[in-house]
């Protein structure tokens, strides 16, 4: 169980990465060894997984996109890319099985919800307001720091919501205010878009609306005040809006557009399983001729490229399969997260001393604004090979397991199926 909240610490805070900038790339490869054991359990566990009513542990979806990665492998065009993305992936994969399997009790669930959310105010730390996390290999880029800043604003916001103590309410609106922050130093447009989109979903789902509004009107002084202190003049402003006056005839609009058309063309030669994890770069690199694709006249210029689009990552590198996959992977948390919401999962919860920490509803809350996040930012800047989406899932699928039982749901208190049928007291919009 230890291994497994070490394993879950060093994926979300990335702690490897952060002893690779300190002591070198030798200690962060070493910092990497903690998750060995967890994958070692997760492996001899799997077959005991593979039938009956625990077969949904295995996380099928995931386990699809493993297994069209493993297939493409052997043929990609960088073999090197394929095998190394697809040891992140198994990774992820192999935590998140552990984790179902492994998490028993609310109590136990409880230090993953904590890394989870803490993990925001590590990465606020380093970044000190500048938009940027510079020993971080994706959080050093505007855009990947920016996207999830936005996940940090909405996640913190309801779990705040939903804390039970007064320090940790302090703290998560603090995380939440510093991510909105976090968003406007970025400069990100795609962010801050995402921004607004998350603010109103938080505002339409919220049970008070008037209290939430005024939470909304601080949230927009922060912005204003960020705007003004971190940039000079209109900077910020005019960033934003060129987001609508720029399209995809000119700029970095134009640029992303037509990477996007590659990776169509892509998609288009390996309909089925894709070029493989992380090849679509490699195979463009040698597909196009020079000057068939606008903005990349060399197309050298897609090797190591992000394609600033997950969707059409997935496409293009795990075929039609892979996105299916993808898409079957969100609709297996909403469904899950939607269950957390109901009066025999939050009987489970509280029994089993997940309340005195948090209100499961807004815990749900929490993990479904930090999706929404993740996917709308993922429109503009593809971050798969980070933990952010994977152990969101996970963390997804243990509150859901540990309310339920791996063989049904929970029986719940007398007091809680007595109520059965009739409202619950609990706000409709929380459903």
């Amino acid at each position: 169980m230890y291994l497994l909240y070490l394993a879950w610490f060093n994926l979300l805070f990335d702690f490897h990465f952060f002893l690779a900038s300190k002591a070198g790339a030798g200690m962060g490869r070493l910092g990497t060894l903690i998750n060995l054991p967890i994958m070692i359990i997760a492996a001899i566990n799997l077959p005991s997984l593979a039938g009956g009513k625990k077969a949904w542990m295995l996380c099928m979806p995931m386990l699809v996109l493993l297994l069209v990665g493993v297939i493409n492998v052997p043929t990609a065009e960088n073999f090197t890319y394929a095998k190394d993305a697809l040891k992140i992936l198994l990774l992820f994969y192999t935590i998140v099985v552990a984790s179902a399997a492994l998490i028993k009790t609310p109590r136990q669930a409880l230090p993953l919800v904590f890394i989870f959310l803490l993990r925001f105010g590590w990465f606020e730390m380093f970044a000190k307001g500048s938009g940027l996390v510079p020993w971080h290999p994706t959080l050093s880029n505007y855009d990947g720091y920016g996207g999830l800043m936005v996940g940090a604003a909405g996640a913190c916001s309801w779990a705040a919501l939903g804390a039970t103590t007064k320090r940790d309410k302090m703290l998560l609106y603090l995380m939440a205010v510093l991510g909105v922050l976090g968003v406007v130093a970025s400069a990100a447009r795609g962010a801050f878009l995402a921004l607004v989109v998350v603010g109103g979903i938080i505002w339409l789902r919220s049970p008070r609306k008037v209290v939430t509004a005024l939470v909304m009107v601080a949230g927009v002084i922060v912005v204003f005040a960020g705007a003004s202190l971190l940039f000079e003049e209109n900077f910020f402003w005019e960033e934003m809006k060129s987001a609508f006056e720029e399209g995809n005839d000119e700029g970095t609009g134009k640029q992303r557009w037509s990477l996007w058309v590659a990776a169509f063309r892509v998609w288009q030669e390996h309909p089925v399983f894709g070029v493989g994890p992380s090849n679509v770069g490699a195979f463009a690199a040698g597909y196009f001729a020079w000057g068939e694709i606008e903005m990349f006249e060399n197309p050298a210029m897609f090797y190591g490229f992000n394609l600033h689009n997950a969707y059409m990552q997935i496409l293009s590198e795990y075929g039609a399969v892979g996105m299916i996959a993808f898409l079957w992977l969100h609709f297996d948390f909403f469904k899950r997260n939607r269950e957390l919401r109901e009066p025999e999962a939050i009987a489970a919860w509280d029994a089993g001393g997940g309340r005195r920490a948090f209100d499961l509803r807004y815990l749900s809350m929490s993990l479904e604004a930090m999706i929404i996040a993740l996917m709308l930012a993922n429109i503009l800047y593809a971050s798969l090979l980070e933990s952010w989406l994977w152990m969101t899932f996970g963390l997804n699928r243990v509150l859901w397991s540990v309310t339920r039982g791996v063989s049904g749901p929970a029986r719940a208190p007398a007091s809680a199926r007595a109520t059965r049928g009739r409202p619950s007291g609990r706000p409709r919009t929380l459903r």
